[in-house]
């Protein structure tokens, strides 16, 4: 199985239930110290750029599904306000994978979207990686639009189609076996100039709902566990995993299946409303 890029757990995390190909090896120090100011200005363009986002200039196709997935779907009952996921990985004496992913939302002004926030530092086999990035996310849709900057890369994304959307069953839990295809646009702090069509298949199976507060005491409502594979040509390529919080209706990332690897996790910080 390749190795799962860094951001896939942010992606996951914004609803789109999609990752992109593995991660790039981390670059040499000469070329980060070239990149930083390229970098620091991409940050800032695409922080602008997302507060800059209304529905009403998106595809047409686009806001059709969010209006059928408003009338289908009900509202989440909370909202989460912040998160932290922490996962280690013992690899043998002396070697320890650690991963930290900490999320943070505020309403967007004007809309009934969030804006989600989002850092990541993994610490893999000796090599440090860290990153920062944010999603606007809408209830009963996920994440529609984002950028993420990193050590390894930068860039930004769009949602772009969807093949299949998928209802929860009566009692708000996922469907125990479901597919996810989806199409997003990227394009690369290298080449901002080039899109880039990722077109994603997944493979999910749910567990049966449990009570949050067995995950962290602060959690409400009912949780599940969620794997899924990547296939490419009908084949699985990689897994990851996540914990779908129903009344939240939010994918958080739990690093269970991590670059190749079974992590052991936790939630150790959880707030909400």
């Amino acid at each position: 199985m390749e190795e799962l890029s860094v951001w896939e757990a942010l992606l996951l995390a914004a609803g789109l239930g999609i990752q992109p190909v593995g991660a790039e090896p981390p670059s040499s120090a000469l070329r980060q110290h070239l990149l930083r100011p390229a970098r620091e200005a991409f940050v800032l363009q695409s922080q602008a750029q997302l507060r800059q986002f209304r529905w009403d200039a998106q595809a047409a196709d686009l806001q059709d599904a969010l209006k059928q997935r408003q009338a289908q779907v009900a509202l989440p009952k909370y909202q989460f306000t912040s998160v932290q996921v922490q996962a280690v990985d013992v690899v043998g004496p002396g070697m320890t994978n650690h991963l930290s992913l900490s999320f943070q939302t505020e309403k967007m002004p004007q809309q009934s979207a969030w804006l989600i926030k989002g850092q990541t530092q993994l610490s893999l086999f000796g090599k440090e990686i860290q990153g920062h990035g944010e999603t606007v996310w809408y209830p009963s849709l996920g994440g529609v639009q984002g950028w993420n900057d990193s050590t390894i890369d930068s860039e930004r994304w769009r949602f772009k189609q969807v093949s299949q959307w998928i209802f929860p069953l009566p009692d708000g839990s996922l469907p125990r076996h479901f597919t996810v295809q989806t199409q997003t646009e990227n394009r690369s702090l290298t080449a901002l100039a080039r899109a880039k069509i990722d077109t994603n298949d997944l493979q999910c199976q749910s567990s049966e709902p449990y009570l949050g507060r067995q995950v962290h005491a602060n959690i409400k409502g009912k949780v599940q566990q969620v794997t899924c594979q990547r296939l490419l040509n009908g084949e699985p390529i990689f897994e990851t995993d996540v914990l779908y919080l129903m009344d939240y209706q939010y994918h958080l990332p739990t690093g269970d299946y991590f670059a190749g690897r079974r992590w052991q996790w936790q939630v150790t910080e959880f707030t909400g409303i």
